[in-house]
C-alpha cells in the first residue's frame, strides 16, 4: 500500500468503511517505518533543523495525519488528499 493507492481508492470511493481506510493508512505507516521514510513519520525537530519552519510554511507528517484521522479532523476525502499533496510538495 502506498499514498498513490490510497489517493486512487479515495477518488474511486473504494473504501466501504472508515476501518478499511484506517487499515490502509496504518499499513503505510508500517511500510514507512520499514523502508526509509523516517523523515516523514514525525514533525521536524526545531532544535535539529533550525530553519525548517522558516522554509516550510505548512509542515505536515504522517504522525500528524494519523492523529487527525483518529480525531476525525478530516471532514472530506479532499482534505486528506490535500495533506498527502502537501507532504509531497514539502519534499521538493
Amino acid at each position: 500500500m502506498d499514498l498513490q493507492s490510497i489517493r486512487e481508492h479515495l477518488r474511486q470511493k473504494h473504501y466501504q468503511s472508515r476501518e478499511d481506510f484506517l487499515a490502509d493508512v496504518n499499513q503505510i505507516v508500517e511500510n514507512s517505518t520499514l523502508y526509509n521514510a523516517w523523515p516523514f513519520l514525525k514533525p521536524v525537530n526545531k532544535k535539529q533543523v533550525k530553519d525548517y519552519y522558516n522554509v516550510i510554511k505548512r509542515p505536515i507528517d504522517m504522525e500528524t495525519m494519523g492523529k487527525k484521522i483518529q480525531a476525525h479532523k478530516y471532514h472530506s476525502r479532499e482534505e486528506f488528499l490535500r495533506d498527502i499533496q502537501l507532504l509531497v510538495d514539502n519534499c521538493k
